[in-house]
């Protein structure tokens, strides 16, 4: 394991820490909350012609949510193989396995040139080694992160159109933020919109 400075979050009443070269907090010990799940998918404004990758995707359950809620292709990538066998799993146990599809590999070197959609709940490091792939996209993309911003140092691009935060049943007392950025040809530009609460 690579070691370096590390970023933090509060996150569920501890804190998130990154080491600097670590793509993604360990989805075992921090996995996505439903609420946060649902309320990021609806973020996306997802259509039935829409494609979504949700990058480090640990066990499945943005991807299962998103195919069966919306009846959308979805791709999953995780580089563990035990996350990427969890989520196959869970999309075969919800029967969106003929919607879903998960990749092993380093979230680095998916190729992202079918997504209109994207999730990510990677930390600084992940995000701006991303914004590189995604910048790059021939077709609009809308993108939504959990947690962590795209770092300041990222092009700015990734000025969000819209900042939600969500209240969890595990930590009611505290919002959690989500970020939507259009990135590619014609991507709007805005700037953010006032944050909301969102159950």
């Amino acid at each position: 394991t690579e070691h370096g400075e590390e970023d933090n979050a509060e996150y569920m009443g501890v804190s998130v820490r990154c080491c600097a070269f670590m793509l993604a907090p360990q989805k075992k010990l921090h996995s996505t909350p439903v609420e946060v799940v649902q309320t990021g998918l609806q973020l996306l404004r997802l259509t039935p012609q829409d494609t979504l990758y949700d990058i480090g995707c640990g066990d499945g359950r943005v991807l299962v949510k998103a195919a069966r809620d919306y009846g959308i292709r979805c791709v999953g990538v995780d580089i563990n193989e035990d996350m990427v066998r969890t989520a196959r799993q869970a999309a075969e146990d919800a029967g969106v396995s003929h919607l879903v599809s998960v990749r092993q590999g380093s979230a680095l070197e998916a190729d992202l040139s079918d997504a209109s959609a994207v999730f990510m709940f990677l930390c600084d490091y992940g995000l701006k080694k991303m914004a590189a792939l995604l910048e790059a996209s021939q077709r609009p993309i809308r993108v939504v992160t959990y947690l962590y911003a795209m770092p300041k140092s990222a092009s700015q691009v990734w000025r969000p159109v819209e900042v939600v935060r969500c209240s969890t049943s595990f930590c009611a007392e505290k919002a959690f933020p989500l970020y939507l950025y259009h990135v590619g040809p014609q991507a709007e530009l805005k700037e953010p919109e006032q944050a909301c609460q969102s159950a």
